[in-house]
């Protein structure tokens, strides 16, 4: 063990802990005086009797730097076309609080002039509206305290004189700007400080091994291979624990030992808006857009919205004791999901209307405020009650005590910096190197540590140097490569296996350093489209295709399957075809135009249809939980239930437009490109008309659309939709006075309408859909398939990121350039 002071200071709570626990009855500080960051500035306080003022959330941070950009959007010009996004909010606070709380000059790292103009507005704004809150941030804490020091020292008081304290030692890589202060000034009270990388030189596990995994599937499949064999062993499973570091990995872990029956206790943790239910919440109460109010009105009406949309009886039916366990599961997490959103709202209430104050302002500013609230506010996902496999991210390991360690996914990405972004990085990532420290030095019996050696989510893996340090020491007592696994276990058809077989080829073709055809360089060869002397694409292929080519590469020529979601979980595009199939069913029995005294009986009818929907899908999915789909029953019927509302009071107006054909296939289109005729075909959802020549083609989506996107034609089905239409009824004889374009987004519950204004916008607009349309299959017939994603967030919903290196070193700009290829 390494020499230690009197106090030592550790990053976290847990890891505090687990050092009192290995240091208790060994020479070293008091177990009083191992403390965490906030026990020392608590103590610093109490000593000096400074009046502290409230400390702002993480929360509360991000909604001052929104009100900042928000406020000052005008005045920005390199930000100012994304300042009035939730992203950019949410990077810029980050970057907000790095700055603060590390002092460090960041203005040596932008070269660019507007970028840096533009920081240092953000940067004094919030720093004002701090100041005007009467509260304080983390790094304000630390600058208040480390002042207090300085004038207690100027007066000739001395701090910690009881604890006789003369030393302090700080665990762990690197100390922020602040806390360096702190610590100078408490180095003027005569207390010296060191900072020291771990207490220990070294661990003594009985066995260490590691591993090098061609892919993260190899890995997932040995490490529950070995637990498999630990429990046939008699190992009792709270001896055993997985230590992961991304929900990925949580993923193929469930998969894994849901294959193999051993029960799992994990501790995920989400973002708010990542269920389901919240955000659906937070779209209905948007939808129903209302006239100015002050904040309290708006957070009024948002609770009982929430209080009309999810019943009681609900959560009492499906939390009762005689419901099945993955039932009273899913349906807790759901229920924690909606009370930690009301919670939220609380908590921040006193800074939200500090930033609004009684002035009426639109319901759709603050559901942007409640947006950022749920993004920025994490929920643990905590485990039902029962006996289970440990399973739990690296950051929360510090607490972990079992015999049997394995670390999945451990890489140098892991371990090492940050990859820099739109805003300059300042610090190194924290790094875990301390936590595994703490772990091993307990002495397991066994510790497994392995890394994926493939490309994986777009960054490169590498070995992380912290092995080396374990050979160096000599600790390692044996090390191992896991080859490729299939995940079928090898029991695959001859369809499949030549799927699996594609997908381990790109796999090794992906980690060379130069382009291959499986980065989706085709250009020049012959694909199975340019061979044919006529092409046929369908309208959604080629969105595919204009959303990111790699993707339509990977999906439509390899054939290969995307990521599957979390095996218990009903899947999105599930939840997709339910609704297409139910609103299809109903529109097809019912008479309209709706009456709104039928609606009980319009209820029922689509209650009935979602459970007769949901029974087929069953049938076809039996590996998915049957909680899974009670949940997913009451997701879909809020969405139906609210569309049928619409639908009453659209449907009831004189003169609107009403349900006229659904499904409809349309005329094929032709398309006359350099690469030959190009035959288009598709399926339109849904047909409105008024019997007056007026016509809306209704798509529903799962996503949201934007008006910009209609118009430019990167959404291409409706646009190519609505000239089929228009040609097919100019063939019939059929008057036509406008023809315009709605996608519905199921998951938003939300409407985006475009109708041209005139017969020469309607060309204009038309003509750019074929063009559109035309470059996309020029594109895919000269075999141009590079990972060229149409906007940032394509990637968040790609269906192969295993595959696509278009997160990685090489920026989207400059991947044509190093490819010599010019894209779509």
């Amino acid at each position: 063990m390494s020499p230690v002071g009197d106090m030592l200071i550790l990053p976290s709570r847990a890891l505090a802990n687990k050092y009192r626990r290995l240091l208790e009855g060994q020479a070293g500080p008091d177990p009083a005086n191992i403390l965490t960051w906030p026990d020392l500035l608590r103590l610093i306080a109490a000593e000096l009797e400074v009046p502290s003022k409230r400390l702002l959330s993480p929360v509360e941070v991000a909604l001052l730097v929104m009100q900042a950009c928000r406020t000052l959007q005008p005045d920005l010009s390199y930000y100012a076309g994304i300042a009035g996004k939730k992203g950019f909010w949410q990077g810029m606070a980050r970057f907000i609080q790095e700055v603060r709380f590390t002092g460090a000059p960041w203005q040596d790292q932008v070269t660019h002039p507007a970028k840096r103009r533009d920081i240092e507005l953000i940067l004094s704004k919030y720093q004002s509206l701090l100041g005007t809150t009467g509260c304080t941030d983390s790094p304000g804490r630390y600058r208040e305290l480390a002042a207090a020091v300085r004038e207690a020292t100027k007066e000739g008081r001395s701090l910690f004189v009881s604890r006789g304290l003369a030393r302090i030692t700080v665990i762990g890589h690197q100390l922020g700007g602040v806390q360096k202060d702190l610590l100078e000034a408490l180095a003027d009270q005569g207390i010296s400080w060191a900072l020291q990388e771990s207490i220990y030189s070294g661990s003594r596990p009985r066995e260490l091994r590691l591993w090098k995994a061609a892919e993260p599937y190899g890995e997932v499949h040995r490490i529950g291979r070995e637990v498999a064999g630990l429990l046939e062993a008699g190992v009792p499973l709270q001896e055993i624990a997985i230590i992961y570091p991304q929900e990925r990995y949580l993923t193929l872990l469930r998969k894994e030992l849901n294959l193999r029956g051993i029960p799992v206790r994990d501790y995920a943790q989400r973002p708010l808006g990542a269920f389901p239910l919240v955000s659906r919440l937070l779209a209905g109460f948007q939808s129903h857009e209302c006239l100015k109010a002050p904040l309290a009105d708006h957070l009024a009406g948002f609770r009982e919205y929430v209080a009309e949309q999810v019943k009681p009886e609900l959560w009492e039916s499906e939390l009762a004791e005689n419901t099945d366990e993955d039932t009273r599961r899913l349906a807790a997490q759901e229920f924690r999901a909606v009370e930690s959103l009301l919670q939220v709202i609380d908590d921040s209430g006193e800074v939200l209307a500090f930033l609004f104050g009684s002035e009426p302002i639109s319901r759709s500013e603050v559901c942007r405020a409640l947006a950022l609230l749920v993004d920025e506010s994490p929920l643990w996902e905590k485990p039902f009650p029962g006996p289970g496999l440990t399973c739990i991210p690296l950051g929360q390991a510090q607490s972990v005590s079992a015999k049997y360690l394995f670390f999945v996914g451990l890489s140098q990405g892991v371990l090492g910096k940050r990859r820099t972004g739109w805003l300059p990085e300042l610090a190194e990532q924290y790094e875990y190197t301390q936590v595994i420290d703490a772990l091993l030095a307990e002495g397991p019996l066994s510790v497994t540590l392995s890394y994926p050696a493939t490309d994986t989510g777009g960054s490169l893996q590498l070995k992380p140097l912290y092995f080396d340090r374990l050979y160096q020491e000599g600790l390692v007592t044996s090390s191992e490569e896991i080859p490729y696994h299939r995940p079928d276990g090898g029991h695959a058809s001859g369809a499949e296996k030549a799927v699996i077989d594609r997908k381990a080829e790109v796999e090794r073709k992906r980690r060379s350093p130069v382009f291959t055809s499986y980065d989706g360089n085709l250009a020049g060869a012959q694909t199975a489209a340019s061979r044919s002397g006529k092409h046929h694409f369908p309208v959604s292929r080629l969105e595919t295709y204009l959303r990111c080519p790699f993707g339509y590469f990977a999906k439509y020529l390899l054939e290969l399957a995307g990521e599957e979601g979390e095996i218990p979980e009903v899947q999105p595009i599930d939840e997709g075809s339910l609704i297409h199939h139910v609103l299809h069913r109903f529109f097809s029995t019912v008479e309209t135009p709706l009456d709104s005294r039928l609606e009980p009986k319009y209820e029922a009818l689509l209650a009935d249809l979602l459970e007769e929907a949901i029974e087929q899908r069953k049938a076809q999915a039996p590996q998915v939980l049957p909680g899974a789909w009670q949940v997913s029953r009451f997701r879909v019927h809020n969405f139906l239930r609210g569309l049928l509302q619409e639908e009453l009071c659209h449907l009831s107006e004189p003169g609107c437009l009403r349900p006229a054909q659904l499904e409809e296939a349309i005329t094929p289109v032709e398309l006359e490109t350099s690469a030959g005729v190009a035959e288009l075909s598709g399926r339109i959802d849904r047909i409105d008309t008024d019997g007056a020549g007026n016509w809306l083609l209704i798509d529903y989506k799962k996503g949201e659309v934007n008006r910009k996107e209609i118009t430019e034609c990167t959404r291409l089905q409706l646009p190519i939709y609505a000239g089929a239409w228009l040609e097919q009824l100019s063939a019939q004889g059929v008057a036509v006075k406008s023809v315009g374009v709605c996608y519905y987004s199921y998951q938003k519950a939300k409407r985006c309408l475009y109708t041209p204004k005139d017969s020469d916008q309607a060309r204009e607009w038309l003509e750019r859909a074929k063009s559109v349309a035309g470059r996309a299959v020029e594109g895919i017939t000269a075999g141009r398939f590079l990972p060229l994603p149409q906007k940032a967030d394509t990637c968040d919903s790609c269906e192969f990121p295993d595959l696509c290196r278009a997160r990685g070193g090489l920026t989207h700009k400059r991947l044509p350039e190093e490819s010599g290829e010019s894209g779509a």
